[in-house]
């Protein structure tokens, strides 16, 4: 099998992560490390440093939990590797690079769901 499921890519990605423990945005303020709140009555913002990063607007992959890091290992983010790695294998190899994504497809088990990715 050329292709890994989504369940062995996910499995995969997280394994290399915590390995190598890449500095990431911080998934509360989104790298900004600030805290932009509204008030809903009276439409006051206020702003604060983000508690998740203590402000830096970076964490290390293994401070942050499975709820956390979850997001990162999207079907969306698993469907952009399959075309990338079919688009690799079909100019490396010369293999028709619409066959291989039918195989990705098959094997990340969309097909057979009739679910988009």
């Amino acid at each position: 099998m050329m292709f890994a499921s989504f369940e062995n890519w996910r499995a995969g990605k997280s394994a290399d992560f915590a390995a190598q423990d890449p500095l990431l945005d911080c998934p509360k303020c989104r790298g900004r490390g600030e805290i932009y709140d509204e008030c809903f009555e009276c439409g006051h913002e206020s702003e604060h440093d983000c508690e998740t990063c203590t402000g830096q607007g970076k964490l290390h992959f293994n401070d942050l939990s499975e709820k956390e890091w979850a997001p990162i290992f999207t079907y969306a983010a698993y469907f952009a590797e399959l075309i990338e790695v079919s688009r690799d294998l079909s100019s490396f190899c010369g293999k028709d690079f619409f066959e291989l994504m039918c195989d990705a497809v098959k094997v990340s088990g969309r097909a057979s769901m009739g679910m988009r990715a």
